[in-house]
């Protein structure tokens, strides 16, 4: 992959990331913290979501305490203000990441 093409593709990932903070500021319901989680999981939903140092350094959250505020939010109603595809990928992601911990759980 050329320069260019990495160079325009973080730029579009940028752009549908502002979209999505603008729709959930507008949203009034919805808190910053809420807000922050939700862009947060979004930025790095194209790397498989964010490593457990990354979500501490952000959120000074365990990576299974960040899933279920995560979850939380998209079982909520307050999830009807990301746009529909955002939300089908974030529950696609934390279902996969939930299974994940499940299997995780259970080996132990």
């Amino acid at each position: 992959m050329s320069r260019t093409s990495r160079k325009s593709g973080r730029r579009a990932v940028q752009q549908w990331l502002q979209v999505q903070a603008i729709t959930l500021d507008d949203s009034e319901s919805i808190s910053r913290h809420d807000r922050d989680i939700v862009l947060f999981a979004l930025k790095w939903l194209p790397f498989r979501g964010a490593s457990a140092e990354h979500i501490w350094l952000e959120f000074g959250m365990t990576p299974d305490r960040y899933l279920d505020r995560l979850v939380e939010f998209l079982n909520s109603p307050k999830a009807a203000a990301l746009q529909h595809d955002s939300a089908r990928e974030l529950r696609r992601f934390a279902s996969a990441r939930d299974l994940e911990r499940r299997i995780r759980n259970k080996k132990h």
